[in-house]
């Protein structure tokens, strides 16, 4: 059984983008509690 990823919508990027800046669209915080100094960080990519 295959999962759906992506779903095509009917609103603009700039209607999301409005949403989200009035609060009628709320993101979640995933910023971790620590911060990757740079040399870790770019031995991660």
């Amino acid at each position: 059984m295959s999962t759906t990823l992506l779903k095509e919508v009917g609103y603009s990027l700039s209607n999301l983008m409005d949403n989200i800046e009035m609060g009628q669209i709320g993101l979640p915080d995933i910023q971790r509690p620590f911060v990757w100094k740079n040399a870790n960080a770019s031995r991660k990519i």
